[in-house]
């Protein structure tokens, strides 16, 4: 499982890995405009981290109770889901993945 991918090296078909930001400079390095050297941590490593956090079902349970229409809800909503995101620690696995890339970028 590819929890890192390099802009430069990303292909097309992987772009739904690399979120909006990702995939925009994936496809302008693709074009060989002048893009930094950078990678984007993909979507498994998001699933990965919800999956060992034991995150999905609770996210999910406060996602199903947010009314749109009532903005207080939905931030205090949105302050628990990123409360609950931010006190786990990534898998190790993700971070050594980003931890590499991060060492060969600065080469």
């Amino acid at each position: 499982m590819d929890y890192t991918l390099f802009f430069k090296e990303a292909l097309p078909e992987q772009y739904h890995l690399l979120g909006g930001k990702g995939a925009s400079l994936a496809s302008m390095s693709l074009a060989n405009l002048p893009v930094p050297v950078g990678f984007s941590i993909t979507t498994h490593a998001y699933a990965a981290f919800l999956s060992e956090a034991n995150l999905t079902s609770l996210i999910m349970d406060i996602v199903n109770t947010i009314d749109c229409t009532d903005i207080e809800n939905l931030d205090k909503s949105s302050d628990e889901i990123r409360r609950l995101i931010l006190e786990k620690p990534l898998p190790l696995q993700v971070e050594k993945a980003s931890k590499n890339l991060t060492k060969n970028c600065a080469n």
